[in-house]
């Protein structure tokens, strides 16, 4: 007769399942500290971050990138007439819609022009503003082409346009010395 042998053990194939619940609540933990940590941060950084936007955007006065931009339109003026009067009346938008803070570079000129006329801007220059953009659509929209002189005058009224809207944001600014920003 042979010996007999005792039998093994039974042997654990697999992972223990109390290895497997501690790794799902360290995972669920970790998750529920980066939830916290990113509403945390959402909600502080918003604060902050409006205000170094706001800090970094207007580093450049509206007035002075504009004069920039019609520089810049000025030595590009013989390329495409089109191109120029759409360019030209878009930085007379986009100085507009910095200035008063409206969306101005997105509107069509009838609304442009309705737009100028809830502006806080005097009366002349109200008037000079809306006889830009109806007479510049003819040379963007319909394809008639303007003598150099005119695209050269109409620069400078944009350009003046401009200086005027800002004279008068400084005097209201500063009533007593306004006056003596815009004369120097």
């Amino acid at each position: 007769m042979k010996d007999i042998h005792e039998i093994r053990p039974p042997v654990q194939v697999g992972t223990d399942p109390c290895v497997f619940w501690y790794v799902l609540a360290a995972a669920c933990l970790v998750l529920v500290c980066l939830a916290v940590f990113f509403l945390v941060r959402k909600y502080l950084g918003k604060r902050s971050s409006i205000r170094e936007v706001e800090a970094h955007v207007m580093a450049v006065p509206p007035h002075d990138a504009a004069l920039k931009a019609l520089d810049g339109l000025e030595q590009n003026m013989d390329t495409d007439v089109r191109l120029f009067y759409f360019e030209l009346t878009y930085v007379l938008k986009k100085y507009i819609g910095d200035t008063f803070r409206v969306n101005a570079p997105e509107t069509t000129s009838a609304e442009f022009i309705r737009l100028i006329g809830r502006l806080d801007i005097d009366r002349s220059i109200r008037k000079r503003l809306n006889e830009f953009v109806k007479s510049s659509d003819p040379f963007k929209y319909a394809g008639k082409i303007p003598e150099k002189r005119r695209a050269g005058k109409d620069l400078a009224c944009v350009r003046e346009i401009i200086s005027d809207i800002e004279a008068q944001a400084v005097r209201k600014r500063n009533p007593e010395t306004g006056a003596q920003e815009v004369q120097q």
